[in-house]
């Protein structure tokens, strides 16, 4: 049996626009150092702070290799990537269903464990009779932190 960090193919289906094909993903030293990075993170990490946690362990990557194999793990449905716009994307190892709040101070993401999902997905397909396969939902607004140094005023601007 091989090691993970051995070299090994494997299959993985991706859905892009809804057509539904099989791509073979080799895996690398370098990939499995990436997927390891961004599933143990505490955060919700940027490809650079991927970049410099992985080059404690392989100095000779490449900031490039790193985003490529971001990019791969993402559209394999190994790691989320959270794009937002005008944000930077982040990349999220936590795959079970979940939300995210993301702060519009520091910038910094927050999973937010709730069950909306299925529920949610439902009543908006009962009411539109579209067809819903899933949904992204993120909160915005500041996190404790960012509340402290900010100035009432501006915090009601946020707020509404």
């Amino acid at each position: 049996m091989p090691s993970a960090l051995q070299p090994v193919e494997r299959l993985h289906e991706v859905d892009a626009n809804n057509y539904h094909y099989w791509i073979t993903m080799r895996n690398s030293r370098q990939r499995e150092a990436i997927l390891r990075v961004v599933r143990t993170a505490t955060c919700h990490p940027t490809a650079e702070w991927v970049y410099g946690e992985v080059k404690k362990e392989l100095p000779g990557i490449s900031l490039g290799t790193v985003y490529r194999n971001l990019k791969v793990l993402s559209e394999s449905g190994e790691v989320q990537s959270c794009d937002s716009s005008g944000g930077t994307m982040r990349y999220d190892g936590t795959m079970t269903s979940h939300h995210h709040f993301r702060c519009e101070g520091c910038g910094n993401m927050v999973d937010i464990e709730d069950q909306l999902g299925s529920e949610l997905d439902g009543q908006v397909a009962a009411r539109t009779g579209l067809s819903i396969r899933c949904h992204v939902l993120e909160f915005r607004g500041l996190c404790p932190d960012c509340q402290r140094v900010r100035p009432p005023s501006e915090r009601q601007a946020i707020h509404g």
